[in-house]
This record gives C-alpha cells, structure tokens and sequence, in this order.
C-alpha cells in the first residue's frame, strides 16, 4: 500500500448542504472513475477470463450504487441551488471540476514509479501529466462523470473544438 498523496481541498465554512452534496460528489466521483476501470477491464479479451469476469461482477454491483449515487448528488445539488448563495454554488462546481481533474492526477503515482526504478518519478509524473497525448485517456476516464455533472448543471455544457 501506498501512502495517500491526494489534495486535500479546502472547504471554507461551507453550509451543511454544500458540504453533504460535496461528500457525496467526491464519493460519486470515485465510484465512476473505478467503474471505468472495471468495464474496461471486463471487456479486454486479452485479461484472463476469471480477471474479466471478477471486473464484469465488480462493474454490475458497483452500478447500483453509482445509480443512487447520481440521485442523491442531483437530490443535493438541487437544495444548493435553492438554499445556498449563489457564490457557494459556485465554490461547489469549482469544487467538483478540480475534484475530476485531481482524481484522474491521482493515478500517476510517484510512488510506483519509484518502486519501478525509473529515474526522476517527480518529473515523470509532471511530463506525463502535461502531455497533450494523454487527454482523449483522461476524457475517456471521466466521460461519464463530465457528462452526469454538465447534465445535472454542475459543470458547464461542453464547448464543441
């Protein structure tokens, strides 16, 4: 096991509400982006059928969460839109998008690169993270979160290039 490095974002004196529909975001967050794993893992012919089969397990119970998940979050998103300060709504979808984006640096782990032998795991981590090749991964990783949170009105409509 690795040591936690992830980003700890400051919530300053949230209301209730915000910081419940932030608890469950991060919750949900994480949820979706494991699921993407186990899916894709599920339906990768070249993994051994018991690894497949353990990530299409995995992916079917998890999807009963994510489904109550995404009620709950929209359930609380819609008490923040009507009982918060429009600058708390704001902090809160600002929150959500760093959160997406941190989650995804998260996998870029300085520690097993390390564990690997690889030179300057700090730099490594940065230059891949930088990399303009690795965006349509790190989409793919959060299409489906992106999308949940643009369609309930947390983040903002996609801009088409």
């Amino acid at each position: 096991m690795y040591e936690d490095r992830s980003l700890q974002f400051p919530q300053e004196d949230t209301s209730p509400l915000v910081a419940n529909f932030l608890v469950f975001s991060r919750i949900l967050i994480f949820e979706q982006i494991v699921d993407y794993f186990n899916s894709t893992m599920a339906a990768d012919e070249s993994l051994p059928e018991t690894i497949r089969a353990i990530n299409r397990i995995h992916h079917q119970d998890e999807s009963r969460h994510i489904a109550f998940g995404g009620q709950l979050v929209r359930t609380l998103y819609q008490a923040v839109l009507e009982k918060t300060t429009p600058e708390e709504v704001a902090s809160a979808r600002e929150y959500v998008s760093r959160y997406i984006d941190a989650s995804v640096a998260q996998l870029y782990s300085v520690d097993v690169y390390k564990d690997a032998g690889l030179p300057d795991p700090y730099g490594l981590r940065r230059r891949l993270l930088a990399d303009p090749a690795r965006r349509p991964a790190h989409d793919r990783i959060t299409a489906r979160t992106r999308s949940f949170y643009r369609r309930i009105g947390v983040l903002d409509a996609e801009v088409a290039s």
